[in-house]
């Protein structure tokens, strides 16, 4: 029987699970696993990554069975994440009040039966298709233009905030090109100064954008190996732990974001 039985035993291996990520190697694992469940929450990604970071689609019991054909196999242990639940709206509220309850939901990995339907794999990662077909859709969905032009050596590409537009190196490689361009467009997503919102520091959108640009090409199957976040643990020490959950948050809803409107333009 799983131990997380309740919200609350949830809740409180949540806020035990976030400073877990205060690692390099622990923050990149979650973030692959971010990759297959962008859809998700950022607490329910970080619950599936405590109990089986492994794992790369979840359904419930009777959804296997109902929607595949296929049973979970004897003894194996489910993951608990959350679910909403409606409750019932008050006459004077304008909005819905949502609440949530504990639900167990098994990995593809523990059930057998009937084959997958054809092409279900890919529809779980992205399929890497040529990089100037991502440079075209990133084109197409980036809220500000986007430039190439010769840059020095060691300048991939950068944001301008105040000219609001993104200029990439010409002179780099496509796939570099590509991971220049996930990076530059969370910046142009995320980071353009807005009146009365709190400022971030430098640090945290470097953080942010990196994330960002690591989750959505691990999605689409890019080689990420030369990707590193040993600077995670100094950066997590400044921050609170509210403050850690935003920008966790923040990379969990940009990264679906771009990964849903890449889908679109891409999948035309």
């Amino acid at each position: 029987m799983n131990t997380l039985s309740t919200v609350k035993d949830i809740t409180t291996e949540l806020e035990a699970g976030i400073k877990k990520l205060y690692t390099s190697e622990a923050y990149q694992s979650y973030l692959d696993t971010m990759s297959r469940f962008h859809h998700y929450s950022y607490r329910n990604t970080l619950l599936i990554w405590l109990q089986n970071p492994n794992a790369s689609y979840v359904a419930g019991y009777k959804a296997w069975i109902r929607e595949f054909n296929r049973y979970v196999k004897k003894g194996e242990k489910g993951i608990r994440i959350f679910a909403p639940i409606k409750v019932k709206q008050l006459p004077d509220e304008e909005e819905e009040i949502i609440s949530y309850k504990a639900i167990t939901v098994f990995d593809i990995s523990q059930t057998e039966g009937a084959d997958l339907p054809q092409g279900f794999t890919k529809q779980l990662l992205g399929e890497m298709q040529d990089s100037n077909a991502y440079i075209s859709a990133i084109k197409e969905i980036s809220p500000v233009p986007i430039t190439f032009e010769p840059l020095s050596d060691n300048i991939n590409g950068y944001y301008h905030p105040k000219e609001k537009k993104i200029v990439v190196n010409s002179t780099i490689s496509s796939i570099q090109k590509v991971k220049t361009l996930f990076h530059e467009l969370t910046h142009a997503l995320l980071h353009t100064p807005k009146d009365n919102e709190p400022h971030k520091d430098l640090h945290t959108k470097e953080i942010e954008a990196e994330s960002v640009a690591y989750t959505v090409l691990k999605h689409y199957g890019y080689d990420t190996s030369d990707y590193s976040f040993g600077y995670i643990a100094d950066w997590s020490k400044t921050k609170e732990l509210n403050e850690f959950k935003e920008s966790i948050d923040t990379i969990v809803s940009t990264s679906n974001q771009i990964i849903k409107e890449l889908d679109t333009v891409l999948l035309n």
